[in-house]
Parts: structure tokens; sequence; C-alpha cells
């Protein structure tokens, strides 16, 4: 490699750095974002958000921190969700009445500072295909708040889908099981206020792992 090469060589990989470290996350992921004009949020906070063909605004994969916005027609933000792009991706926030810290917050640790009565855990599926296992999440939403908080968490609880369905339906074989799964996604959908209640709660925080640090980070509008 001739010297010129090495040169365009280091100010590329600088300029990548820079760009890396230049977004302001921790002021960005406020509840006082929600709301406010896509655009503007963008530029302030150096996110590097780009329009998607689906809909939505994304970053690119040179942040370490990967950002997903969801906006109305008017352009306006409704929800923001933050997830790593690399192990170098670090952010704090608060909302919801929780701090959380990328780099250490525990499941738990969300749990201790929010009341029972503000939680709910949903599963991402009940019959997930095969080798595929979606997060489920941790919503934290108090009735004081316009807002909600939601965390992703490890997926697929097993134990937590057979106590919804037993307590929902009574008791099923084995034999029964996926049909059962398809039936209780279905009554569960139409009827989410289901996830309140306190016993299927209780059972979550008894079948999840606690200690796993969530995946994801996301608040959005009610």
């Amino acid at each position: 490699m001739n010297k010129q090469s090495l040169c365009l060589s280091l100010i590329l990989g600088l300029t990548l750095s820079t760009t890396a470290m230049a977004a302001d996350y921790n002021s960005f992921l406020s509840p006082s974002s929600l709301g406010k004009d896509v655009k503007t949020v963008n530029s302030q906070y150096k996110l590097g958000l780009k329009k998607q063909e689906g809909g939505g605004y994304s970053n690119s994969d040179a942040y370490d921190c990967s950002v997903n916005v969801e906006a109305n027609n008017r352009n306006l933000i409704t929800r923001i969700q933050v997830s790593p792009n690399t192990e170098k991706c670090n952010y704090q926030a608060t909302s919801s009445g929780a701090s959380f810290n990328a780099k250490s917050t525990r499941t738990v640790d969300i749990l201790n500072q929010v009341k029972l009565e503000d939680i709910k855990f949903i599963p991402g599926c009940f019959n997930c295909p095969s080798r595929i296992e979606l997060p489920d999440s941790l919503v934290v939403n108090r009735y004081q708040d316009k807002y909600y908080t939601e965390f992703e968490v490890s997926g697929y609880n097993g134990n937590y889908h057979d106590f919804m369905a037993k307590k929902l339906f009574g008791s099923f074989s084995q034999d029964d099981y996926y049909p059962t799964m398809d039936k209780l996604e279905e009554k569960l959908s139409n009827s989410p206020d289901s996830y309140d209640r306190k016993d299927f709660k209780l059972k979550a925080i008894q079948t999840y792992d606690l200690q796993q640090q969530p995946w994801s980070y996301a608040i959005g509008l009610k």
C-alpha cells in the first residue's frame, strides 16, 4: 500500500469513527422527543436518520446504535427504538419512572424501579417458527404518562404461555398444544387487558430470566 492509499484509509477510518460517536443518544432518548419533527430532531442530535421505503426513519450500520423512528403524516415522532449495532453502543435513558443503562441494566433492575400495576409482559409469538425466536416485550405504562416504555427481553417463555392458557381455557394436552397456543394468541390479541392480570404478571416475573439485559429500548406515544 502506497502512502496516498494509506492516508486515504486513515481518513476514512477516522471519519467513520467520528460519525459513530457523533450522535447524542442520551439527549434524544427522552419522552420530550416524542411529538417533535423528525428532521429537526435528526439535525439537532446528529442521528443520521433517513426515510425508509417501508415508512419510518432509520440510521445506517456506520453508527454503533441502531435507531428506528416512527412518525405520523405530519412527520411528528410517535415512537423511538434503539438497539445495538456494535458492542460500543452505549446510552442512558430515563422514562416511565425507570432509568436504563444500555451497558449494565438488567431486567430485574427495571422491575425494581416500577410498580407491578404498571407493567406487562407481551410475547413476541406463541407458536414461533422453527429456529426463530422473536423477543418478548416488557412494557411499562403508567396512567399519568402520555407515552409508554418498552424493553425487548428474551423470548418464547413456554412456562408463561402454558400458565396463561390454563388460566383462560383450562387444562390441555400436548396433542392440543399448538392449536391452544393459536387460540391463546387470538384471545390475547382481542383482549390485551388480560396481560394486566396480577397472576399473569407474577408468573412472568417468576419464569423470565431477569438477570439478562434487555436487547432494545423504546418509547412511544399512547
